[in-house]
């Protein structure tokens, strides 16, 4: 069934869940830590994504998706946050993060009218000042958009590669590099997926999902700086862009 604007325009929400998929291994790091536990600035590298998740005013709590076996999560200090939930995740990402969809629908607190941040646990480096103005974008655009995510400019040439020679340049106009935090209405994007899984579609963010089920996204600029966590280059980047932050 197509997403129905009308549906969840009526009495947007002023709340603001987060979702935070962080079932995954991390290969690419080539450590035998998950990434989202490797240590960054004194912390794992998820204890710094949650806080700047958590200094939110408008969040009334995240739900982190973390592996069936992991025993690493509940024994850092941010577990014990009230605001802090954690659930099991799933396979792939969004397995996960409808995982933590349907956590929240059993929290008393929440409301189908809530929007859900869904964010990276592997991207630490998130501007407070890119939180707010996504945040304050939902709720101005409530009437004409699904949701917004934060993405930046393609800047860079992109070439297409086949077996490992250039077989064209691709035109990089109106090309944008997704990022997250990516924010919809929490029954949109819970429909949105479960349908996108039901028919066997490749869902690579909530937005394609979005997107999949008829829904329109904003696009909220975004700095490169907020950087993805997937090489191990990328640990000491993010240090630097963590104390320029703080600086």
């Amino acid at each position: 069934m197509p997403l129905s604007l009308s549906t969840y325009q009526q009495a947007p929400s002023p709340h603001f869940w987060a979702v935070v998929p962080a079932a995954g291994v991390g290969s690419r790091m080539r450590s035998h830590i998950p990434k989202q536990y490797l240590r960054l600035a004194g912390q794992t590298v998820i204890e710094v994504t949650l806080s700047k998740l958590l200094a939110l005013p408008q969040l009334l709590g995240v739900v982190v998706c973390v592996a069936e076996s992991d025993d690493t999560f509940k024994r850092l200090d941010i577990a014990s946050n009230p605001r802090v939930h954690t659930t099991t995740g799933g396979l792939e990402r969004a397995h996960s993060v409808l995982n933590g969809l349907e956590y929240l629908s059993s929290v008393p607190s929440f409301k189908k009218t809530d929007w859900v941040l869904v964010h990276d646990a592997a991207r630490p480096c998130v501007a407070d000042t890119a939180l707010r103005e996504l945040v304050s974008v939902c709720l101005r655009s409530a009437a004409e958009c699904t949701g917004a995510i934060l993405a930046a400019p393609i800047a860079d040439t992109l070439k297409k590669a086949q077996n490992g020679t250039v077989v064209a340049t691709v035109p990089r106009e109106h090309l944008w590099q997704a990022h997250t935090p990516q924010c919809f209405r929490a029954s949109a994007l819970r429909q949105a997926i479960t349908e996108g899984l039901a028919q066997a579609h490749n869902i690579t963010d909530e937005a394609s999902a979005i997107e999949l089920a008829g829904g329109s996204v904003r696009l909220v600029d975004d700095s490169r700086t907020n950087i993805k966590i997937t090489r191990p280059e990328d640990l000491a980047l993010a240090e630097f862009i963590l104390t320029q932050q703080r600086g």
